[in-house]
């Protein structure tokens, strides 16, 4: 497909954005922070859209998922808790007053990031 689009500059930038976004989130996917499919979305988005539009969705992906991780939070009641565990400097309460782990599949974000980057880079000219 990227050949028929764009000849051979379609072919390399599809590999660019593969790579980039496969390696956007090895990182935390060898820490154990995400799913091996988040990993492959994000190079899958890359292939198809290329290098600079899956960096733009990385950017809004991780904007969409502190979003959504910080409401998270605030609706478990485990907002003070968690900065405790990271901050235990600042006086917050004892982290491991609620031990319920809380996970949010990170495809989701990628998803949100990826259709606002499709919608402001259509609207907008690229501009953001």
């Amino acid at each position: 497909l990227a050949y028929f689009n764009n000849s051979w500059f379609g072919i390399l930038n599809s590999i660019k954005g593969l790579i980039l976004g496969l390696l956007l989130l090895i990182i935390p996917f060898l820490m154990g922070g995400l799913g091996g499919g988040d990993v492959k979305l994000l190079g899958v988005i890359g292939s198809i859209m290329g290098p600079s539009f899956v960096f733009t969705t990385f950017i809004f992906g991780a904007l969409f998922g502190g979003f959504i991780s910080l409401v998270i939070l605030i609706l478990n009641r485990q907002l003070l808790s968690t900065l405790g565990k990271y901050f235990p400097s600042f006086g917050f309460p004892d982290s491991y007053s609620n031990p319920k782990m809380l996970t949010l599949p990170y495809s989701i974000p990628i998803g949100l990031g990826a259709i606002y980057s499709l919608y402001s880079n259509s609207l907008l000219g690229g501009i953001l």
